[in-house]
């Protein structure tokens, strides 16, 4: 959903005779969702901090491959964020928790990723841990639940050409209909070319 509001949002400003600007198209983006900024923008990464809308360009990392698993079911949002609350008594205020340095590698981006959702999801949908562990055993450099899930990703390094094989030897470990798509990370934002 956030993507595909990104996208509309592109599109619009493109074909706007009076386009709004980064600055006012930003803002219309985030009171649809906290990762629309990000996804109505033209910076292949960023740094976002606030509620993730407050972003700062930062540099691409090299191209990886990237295996998306989607579970058979659903996890529905406001589920994930009650049963976080739960965990946690309340939301503690978001503090921002790195700098620009910790997101200058793939390696380094690997020793401090973290998804808060990922241990209450878990622990309600036991899967997603077998799906975690098949991408670690399969080489994968990072792998984690995708936001609050419920599909799960795992971003390989350049050099381990072998982790598809070895990930779907390895799904008989992952729920019945699952499915897996192979991807990469992108470089750069295409951008919106109107026909015509």
């Amino acid at each position: 959903g956030s993507s595909d509001a990104g996208a509309v949002l592109r599109a619009c400003e493109r074909l706007n005779p009076r386009p709004l600007g980064p600055g006012r198209l930003g803002a219309i983006a985030a009171t649809l969702g906290s990762d629309v900024p990000f996804l109505a923008g033209e910076s292949a990464a960023a740094i976002g901090t606030g509620r993730g809308e407050q972003l700062a360009p930062s540099p691409p990392l090299p191209v990886r491959d990237v295996a998306l698993v989607f579970p058979p079911f659903g996890i529905p949002t406001k589920d994930a964020y009650r049963w976080l609350a739960e965990s946690r008594g309340q939301y503690p205020p978001l503090e921002p928790v790195m700098d620009p340095d910790q997101a200058a590698s793939w390696d380094a981006i690997a020793t401090w990723a973290e998804n808060d959702f990922e241990a209450v999801v878990v622990e309600r949908h036991p899967e997603i841990g077998n799906i975690l562990d098949a991408l670690r055993s399969a080489g994968a450099l990072l792998a984690m639940l995708s936001g609050s899930g419920s599909t799960v990703f795992g971003v390989f390094a350049a050099d381990d050409s072998g982790a598809a094989p070895e990930l779907l030897a390895a799904q008989g470990t992952m729920p019945a209909g699952a499915r897996i798509v192979w991807t990469r990370t992108a470089r750069r934002v295409v951008p919106v070319v109107a026909s015509g």
